[in-house]
């Protein structure tokens, strides 16, 4: 299961790529050219990178419980992140962002603190500032993506973190996607990929996400030399 995906907007996801009837990735960073539906492909592209870790995985076998139990009990979980999603957002919309923020992630599954709980919010906050983006609230959008900067900078620093390597790359991995995508930083991106490159060299998403860099950038020299 995808913990990020738990009601990314308020409709369902199927309409969240809907770049002819929405706002630009561009309007709030990333780029005018690049559609809502390839922002929220690439996000949760990265956001499957926390799942390789074994970050997100569900803790114990249940204590014994049946498989039905087990069940219900994920079941209820969901309701309760959309839910939560959901009486955030309507928060995030009154402008009451810390309120938001506590709703939000009030149901974390994780420890306070910890790298999980940390990347858990980042994650959350994330797909908030797409979904404000969306809803043409821009300002709130780059607050939200902010806090989750500030909570991946904290995550760089969580407690037993230095030897676990891809950990520490899907910190910095999705640090560069919020200065790339959201806050509009694409230096400041680029040496978070590297940096996450040089942590973990077999990091595909850094390397991936290089690439389209170094494209975007060769395709606005292009375009100046045009201009």
């Amino acid at each position: 299961m995808n913990p990020f995906n738990f009601s990314a907007s308020t409709g369902d996801a199927g309409r969240l790529g809907r770049p002819d009837h929405a706002p630009s990735a561009g309007l709030v960073g990333g780029r005018a050219r690049r559609g809502l539906l390839e922002s929220w492909r690439i996000f949760l592209w990265f956001a499957s990178a926390f799942l390789v870790t074994g970050l997100y995985a569900q803790t114990g076998n249940g204590g014994g419980k049946p498989d039905d139990t087990r069940a219900n009990d994920r079941s209820a979980e969901d309701h309760e992140r959309k839910q939560a999603f959901t009486e955030a957002m309507a928060l995030y919309r009154s402008k009451d962002h810390s309120r938001a923020e506590e709703r939000l992630l009030r149901g974390n599954r994780h420890q306070s603190r910890t790298l999980g709980w940390y990347l858990e919010s980042a994650g959350k906050l994330t797909q908030v500032a797409l979904s404000l983006r969306q809803q043409y609230d821009l300002h709130g959008a780059v607050l939200a993506a902010q806090r989750a900067q500030a909570l991946l900078e904290e995550a760089g620093k969580a407690a037993g973190l230095a030897d676990k390597l891809r950990e520490r790359a899907a910190v910095y991995e999705m640090k560069g996607y919020l200065e790339d995508e959201l806050l509009r930083d694409p230096d400041a991106a680029r040496a978070s990929y590297e940096k996450a490159k040089k942590i973990d060299p077999q990091s595909v998403r850094a390397g991936k996400a290089i690439e389209h860099l170094d494209a975007d950038q060769a395709k606005d020299a292009r375009l100046r030399g045009k201009s």
